[in-house]
């Protein structure tokens, strides 16, 4: 028979892992393996590099190329092992492995909550709080996490590796730092938390071959770089964005707690700086204290619960430099370029941090109230990120359907625009690497209908549950229903159809969505009609276009055509 101490354990083990298994399961089932946008390039575009590159030099050049103002070693380094076990890169397996690195970070912070004697019930909150979809756009961008996610998990395998005070971590430390600063622009940053622990902990020697390996490391990231020319010089934002640049950075650091696209920007703006304000003056607290035990205590007494909170206090200032680094960066864009759901990985580990440097100092009693307002915003932030924006991740999912099946049939890419500007690169790359066979488009609910969407057919009348509305611009035509039900499977929906003699497009409507009080009281998630984003005429090639509807619901799947014709006479192509 079990002890209350190990039932104890065994039921916080279950709770620590119930959100974690939710989470992978969840993305696993939504993540498609689709390129969108940088990943063209990126990925693909990179493939092709490393694959026609003579020898390992040569690749070793590709790996650290620049895309943008980053290099993306990381990324390029798994696209290429992908491919040489598979002789191809599933795009899927890709953003899945950099989205395991979020559960490397967890391991980190259990260890060290553990090693300071720390209660496990302890880490129920950080479960709730790291393992969801409030940062979507970084989970399902293919590229994304095997670069943000990962620089985030080498920042703070490097400042767990140099707190524990050992000769060999303190040795590994400087491949882990060094590969996060050529895995993305703010890997550089790893090296500054470490100037603090090793400051801290009175290792100056270690101080000094740390400076000199940073100085080199930095050196060599600039070396050859250039800055694009869309990207404003710092120097210049500061000067004419010193406001901006202050509210940008008191908004990055409490985005966590943006309440997202249903309220105004400006509101957005002022709920995150409040709490940016409050987190921020916590940590002043902490450090307050951090600073009283570094003058009152010799290197000898530092135990493993102070060596832990200088691990923890390592995490905080990374993060910290990320949103000062990223406020001057992005001024000019204001709130918009801040509050982006990709950034708030970063977010959900700041509160993390704080919430187990809170715990870690309060009293036995103190704990227990802490624990419990963790776990009340742990579970709040987690249920209502996935009924905010399980929508966007599944239309998200149908874009990238779309785009595959419309780039194969018609050349165009309906989630980008900014496709026509790059059509070239675009094409050159994507046809290079399915030619040949190192990527593959998954199938999809369309790919089972391609005869029936690509071949003449009749005109059929339409059930009134489908029928459509077309509303046209001089630039864009949109399309709307107030009455279709959708069903409850993955993809399920309206696909409208535009087709020429020349070309055929395809386009994923956005079901409308009950709000909270119907979901709950009718277990609805979806209402009734649905709407189409906008879609760009010119984006068309020149003729007229018969419009056809696909529906995708249980299981079943239709094609039908109307009587409908949309003119394009102006067009990119």
């Amino acid at each position: 028979m079990l002890s209350k101490p190990s039932i104890n354990r065994l039921i916080s083990g279950i709770l620590i892992f119930i959100p974690i298994a939710f989470f992978y399961s969840f993305v696993w089932k939504n993540a498609l393996g689709i390129p969108f946008q940088d990943d063209i390039d990126g990925i693909l575009g990179a493939l092709k590099d490393l694959i026609q590159a003579p020898d390992l030099s040569q690749k070793y050049q590709v790996s650290i190329t620049q895309d943008d103002e980053h290099r993306v070693f990381f990324d390029r380094f798994i696209t290429y092992i992908l491919f040489l076990f598979n002789g191809s890169v599933n795009l899927k397996t890709h953003l899945f492995i950099g989205c395991l690195l979020i559960l490397g970070i967890f391991s980190l912070l259990v260890y060290s909550f553990r090693k300071a004697n720390l209660p496990l019930w302890g880490l129920i909150p950080v479960s709730f709080l790291l393992f969801q979809i409030q940062y979507y756009e970084g989970i399902f961008w293919n590229m994304i996490p095997c670069q943000n996610f990962a620089v985030l998990f080498f920042a703070f395998l490097t400042s767990f590796l140099v707190s524990q005070q050992k000769q060999s971590g303190f040795v590994l430390a400087f491949f882990t730092a060094f590969v996060a600063t050529i895995s993305s622009g703010n890997g550089m940053l790893t090296f500054v938390p470490c100037v603090f622990i090793l400051f801290y902990q009175r290792r100056w020697k270690s101080l000094g071959l740390w400076v000199v390996w940073m100085a080199t490391c930095i050196a060599f990231y600039f070396h050859n770089l250039v800055i694009p020319a869309f990207r404003p010089k710092l120097s210049d934002n500061l000067v004419q964005y010193p406001k901006i640049i202050i509210a940008d950075f008191f908004a990055f650091i409490g985005e966590f707690f943006d309440p997202g696209k249903g309220f105004s920007l400006n509101t957005r703006g002022a709920i995150s700086i409040f709490f940016g304000v409050l987190i921020l003056a916590w940590i002043f607290i902490f450090a307050k204290k951090m600073y009283h035990d570094f003058f009152t205590k010799k290197y000898a007494e530092l135990s493993d619960n102070q060596n832990t909170m200088v691990f923890w206090m390592g995490g905080i200032i990374f993060i910290i430099a990320t949103a000062a680094i990223f406020s001057v960066a992005r001024a000019g864009n204001g709130f918009s370029a801040v509050l982006i759901s990709r950034y708030k990985l970063n977010m959900a580990l700041l509160v993390i941090l704080v919430y187990c440097s809170i715990f870690n100092l309060a009293t036995i009693r103190g704990q227990k109230i802490v624990f419990i307002l963790g776990l009340c915003l742990g579970v709040f932030s987690n249920v209502s990120s996935y009924l905010q924006h399980t929508t966007t991740v599944q239309n998200f999912r149908k874009d990238l359907i779309t785009d595959a099946f419309t780039w194969e049939n018609g050349r165009n890419l309906p989630s980008s625009p900014i496709y026509f500007s790059n059509k070239k690169l675009v094409d050159e790359t994507l046809s290079f690497n399915l030619q040949n066979g190192y990527y593959h488009f998954p199938e999809t609910v369309l790919s089972t209908l391609k005869n029936q969407i690509l071949r003449d057919t009749l005109t059929q009348i339409l059930p009134q549950n489908l029928d459509t509305k077309i509303t046209e611009t001089t630039d864009y035509l949109t399309i709307s229903n107030n009455n279709y039900t959708q069903g409850n499977q993955q993809d399920d929906g309206v696909y409208v159809v535009l087709k020429s003699e020349k070309e055929c497009h395809v386009f994923p409507m956005r079901q409308r969505k009950n709000g909270i009080k119907r979901l709950f009281l009718q277990q609805q998630f979806y209402g009734q009609g649905f709407d189409s984003e906008s879609i760009l005429k010119k984006g068309l090639a020149l003729g007229r276009y018969k419009l056809g509807v696909i529906e995708v619901k249980n299981g079943q799947k239709s094609v039908s055509f109307t009587s409908k014709i949309i003119e394009i006479q102006h067009s990119l192509k």
